[in-house]
Formats: C-alpha cells, structure tokens, sequence
C-alpha cells in the first residue's frame, strides 16, 4: 500500500536527500515543504501517515508546527518525526511538543539508516508508539559557536516573552508566523491557533480593510491607535508596523500596546475637568483664567506614548532597537550584554560596558544594591517586578528581571528589562496638582449675588427659608466678613442723651 509522506524543511539539500532515501525504502507518495506555514497548507488537501520536520526553520518553527498538527483531530494518528542539525548543542525534548522520534542531521549513510529505522518501527508496532531517545546523536559532532547561537536565540526569546507589548511576525497577506505571550492573552487565543491564522479576523469590522491598505504600502514604519481609535477585543490599542524587507523573504513585524487605561484616564481627567468648570463658571469669572491656565498645561505636558524603534527579524536587531534598558547577566552580576538604549543612556558603547558589574554601572556603587531586583530573583528563581529611583540614573525606572536557565536547569544569569517611568511619575503629580489647585480655588469663590429682601424699618434681612436674620448674621454666614460693634454720634445722642448734652455744654 502506497505511505503518504510530507517533508518539512527549510534546506533543499535535504529535501532532496530524504524523497531520495524514503522512495529507495518503500512505496510512498511524497509532499514537501520549506516552512511550517506551507506545510500547513498543503495538510488542506494532503492527509499523510508519516511526517518529517525540521526543527528550526521560517515561517512557523517545527515544534510549534507539532503542536499545531497534534491540536487537528484528523492527524492524531500520524507519526511525527522530528529532524535536528542541533541534537548536539541542545537538549530536545520532542514529546513536549508532539513528535514521536527524533533523527540528528547527519551523513546521508547514517541518515538512511535512521530513516529504515523508523519505517520499520511503524511497520512492526503501533504508530503512535514513541522512539525513546534521538537517533543519530552520538555520530555528530558538537559545535561550540552553535551553542552560542541557540544561547542568544533563547535570550531574545526570553525578552520577546517578557515584554508587555504584544509582539507578532506577519507575512505581506496578513498570516501570522510568530506570537510571544503578551500578543497571545490581547488577542484572547492559543499560540497554536494564533499561528497561520489571519491577523485581520481578531479585528473589528471597517478595521481590517484600512489596515490592510496600510500594510500593502507598508515601506515605512506605520502607527494606527493614538489619534484615531483602534480596538482589538473591546480595547484601545495602540498598533506599530516595521516592514521586515531582506532579499528573499518579505514579512511586517507588529506591536500590539494596550492604551486602554491611559486613554480611560484622559478621558476620566478631561470630563473631571469640565465638571469643575461649569461649576465655578456658575460663580465667578475668575476661573475663567484658571482654566485656561489648566487647558494650556494639560496641553503642553499630555503624555507621549514611546514605541519601540525599528525591529528586524534578526534577534540582535530586535535586541538593539528596544528603547528599554535590556542587558543580560552573569551568576556574578556581570554584563554579559546590554543593548543600544542603555548604552547610549550612559554615553558608551555596548561593548564598553561588558564585563562591568551592573551595580558600578546602574548606581556608581561597590557593591550591590540592597533591594536588587538580581539577587531577589536569584533567590526565588523567578520573575521579579519593582520600581527603582537612584540619583546615579536620575530617572525612575520600572525593572523587570527574569531568570535565565541552561538545559540542565541550572540558572545561569538574569535578563534585565528597565522602562523609563518619568512621564508616568509627572501625570500623576500634575493631575493630584491640578485638582488640588481647581478645589483651591473652588474654596475662595464665595460671595453674595442678586437682591436681597430688607427691612426698611429694623433693617433685617429675609433669608431663602423666610426668616428673618440681623443683617450682620446674614451677611457673616454668606460671606467671610466679621463685624465690631460700635456706636455713631447720632445713635449716641439718642440713646445717651444726658452723656452728649453734658460734653456739649
């Protein structure tokens, strides 16, 4: 019987090498791919037994490929088999993710071996019995700078993850190839079927056909959502789109921030604002000044949303174009990397502050920093948050610090993400200011307006209620006058007449 076969693999070298060693090994029909996002269309009208994927390579990675496979209930039968040039430099844990063997990269001999390996494995027991261990990986060689690269790889990763903006790569149509966490939860979907699923069907209707448009002319970097509103799942966001242009490939790099509570509090702060206003316009004109005043400064200070820069697909770029501080640190709190922001910020280059402790960095210090947000998440070995103001830096920052592990789960530094938080700082020192200057001057408005029911004989005054008051309680109470008591010549003689007549006399 004829074994349906698709080969997923970013190397036309290999592609042919494995139609070649799986039509000399049996009777197959054979499918390929040269990325996950092609190989998940042609599994619309292609039902294989036995599939082969590359474990890194574009357009959807091979693990997330598996888990997208496994999550479609018509290939839950199917047999994964995973192919890896970095079995050596790396611990691949391909059950995780739903392969049932995996075969290290290697001479085609071997390679052919490992193949007859499998088929047989599929003949003679249960499809979906695993392979234990990868077959393979005690004939090739380890690779030292392959290390190194799987170790920025994995940091950038890290980074990406922990960024609070949603991050995505999508293809020129719209197809989405890459997800980190925070774009997953905005957009209220699993990464496994948030990939290779059209970015323009989370968006609300009349949005998708202009940012469509945009992208089709997206040669520049694009903002939608600060002026104009843009919402995803009923929130303001704030959208940013980088072309990604190389020489073969073509895709747009996509930040997705939630500005929903900062557009709220405008929007609360702005209708507190008139509230106050047609309040004290009702008693005096005074405060016509004092709004303009407040309207000029609410103008000149309203706050900047501060994007990321440029990001290429390329992890080192995206690395150096984030306007946070981002360093990477040793188990000894040495920088091993910090990116472009935060050496410009201290006036050097990248490389000048390699190797220096990031304490003699951040705070001018000898030794660590009580409260260092490193050695908090060195002891808990994990994620920690907290906001930092040192006189050294001059600005508050809100620092993030995650763990970083190697295969055998041993930490081995942290990643450091520090947002610059001056801008939120002053809003909130200027929106407590203002109201306390707008209640200020609410206080002082107080005077006496209109006519006033008097008596022409005993000179009172008749009240709202319609009593009867002296005129100098009436006024004491509307005003913020006090009196004294005295007495005028004429009353004087009056009342006192024998005193007068005497002094007259």
């Amino acid at each position: 019987m004829t074994q349906k076969i698709l080969i997923v693999d970013n190397n036309k070298l290999i592609l042919r090498l494995m139609r070649h060693l799986l039509e000399n090994a049996t009777d197959c029909t054979i499918q390929t791919a040269e990325d996950g996002l092609t190989a998940l269309h042609i599994l619309d009208s292609f039902k294989p037994e036995l599939i082969f994927v590359d474990l890194i390579m574009p357009k959807i990675a091979g693990d997330k490929l598996c888990r997208i496979i496994r999550k479609m209930p018509e290939f839950d039968k199917t047999f994964i088999v995973i192919l890896s040039a970095v079995a050596a430099e790396t611990e691949i844990k391909f059950r995780s993710f739903g392969a049932d063997a995996c075969i290290a990269k290697g001479p085609a001999k071997e390679m052919e071996k490992h193949v007859r390996t499998i088929l047989s494995h599929i003949e003679t027991k249960n499809r979906k019995e695993a392979l234990g261990g990868i077959l393979g990986v005690d004939e090739i060689h380890h690779r030292e700078i392959t290390k190194e690269l799987l170790a920025s790889k994995k940091h950038f990763e890290i980074t990406l993850e922990n960024m609070a903006d949603g991050f995505l790569e999508l293809t020129m149509d719209g197809t989405v190839i890459y997800a980190n966490d925070a774009a997953t939860k905005l957009l209220a979907t699993p990464e496994e079927n948030l990939l290779s699923s059209c970015f323009f069907d989370y968006l609300e209707e009349k949005q998708p056909s202009i940012l469509v448009s945009l992208l089709n002319n997206c040669h520049e970097i694009i903002e939608i959502g600060e002026d104009e509103p843009f919402t995803i799942g009923g929130k303001h966001i704030l959208l940013k789109a980088v072309p990604l242009l190389e020489q073969e490939e073509k895709s747009i790099i996509v930040f997705l921030c939630d500005i929903s509570q900062r557009k709220q509090a405008e929007e609360n702060l702005q209708q507190h604002m008139i509230d106050l206003e047609d309040i004290v316009a009702q008693r005096t004109v005074e405060y016509e000044e004092v709004n303009e005043t407040l309207e000029h400064e609410i103008g000149e200070r309203r706050k900047i949303q501060d994007e990321l820069e440029s990001v290429a697909r390329q992890w080192s770029k995206t690395f150096d174009t984030i306007q946070d501080f981002v360093s990477l640190h040793d188990n000894d709190m040495k920088l091993v990397r910090v990116n472009k922001s935060m050496a410009d910020f201290f006036g050097k280059k990248p490389e000048e502050l390699v190797g220096k402790y990031c304490y003699e960095v951040m705070h001018g210090s000898k030794e660590p920093w009580p409260d260092c947000p490193h050695v908090q998440a060195n002891q808990v070995k994990k994620t920690r948050s907290t906001e930092v103001y040192d006189t050294h830096i001059g600005v508050p920052l809100l620092i993030t610090c995650t763990p970083s592990f190697d295969d055998e789960g041993h930490m081995t530094g942290t990643v450091h993400v520090a947002r610059d938080i001056s801008e939120q700082k002053e809003a909130e020192l200027e929106k407590i200011e203002l109201i306390t200057q707008l209640q200020d001057a609410l206080s002082r408005v107080k005077q006496l307006s209109g006519f006033l029911p008097i008596c022409a004989s005993c000179k009172k005054i008749r009240d709202d209620k319609g009593y009867w008051n002296q005129i100098e309680e009436y006024i004491r109470s509307h005003s913020e006058a006090e009196f004294s008591h005295g007495l005028c010549p004429e009353c004087a003689c009056k009342l006192y007449p024998e005193f007068y007549a005497k002094k007259k006399k």
